[in-house]
């Protein structure tokens, strides 16, 4: 009978304390890795969100300058008022660099063509700068 209450003390089942801390101490490791690179994460996604934004915008001024057949500079609130694009809302931007910008700052940007009807958006790839 001493055998079998001897047997059960020593097969218990179930983690000891030591244990348990440890395991939460690199749970709490892996989150002090992972956080940061989720913010980082987060701000290359608004900075990608926004260049593509200029790529559409820079693709709708080749389409209106070729339709019209005009290469002149043209600005972004030339697209807009002829519809091409949309983009004069501050708010549809991901990145603070384009946020800050009011809408009328935006439409009055300039947009260059090269002499081979290439659109130049530097003025708006300036703003919203490197990639994070």
């Amino acid at each position: 009978m001493l055998r079998f209450f001897n047997k059960r003390i020593h097969n218990r089942k179930g983690f000891t304390l030591i244990e348990l801390i440890v395991v939460v101490a690199i749970i709490g490791i892996l989150a002090l890795i992972a956080i940061p690179r989720f913010g980082l994460l987060q701000k290359r996604a608004s900075w990608d969100a926004d260049m593509a934004s200029i790529n559409t915008i820079e693709k709708a001024a080749v389409i209106y300058a070729t339709d019209k057949n005009d290469f002149s500079a043209i600005t972004v609130g030339t697209l807009q008022a002829a519809g091409v694009a949309t983009i004069d809302n501050p708010i549809s931007w991901s990145t603070a660099a384009m946020k800050a910008k009011t809408a009328a700052e935006i439409s009055a940007l300039a947009i260059t063509f090269s002499a081979e009807g290439k659109a130049n958006v530097s003025t708006l790839t300036t703003i919203l700068g490197a990639r994070p």
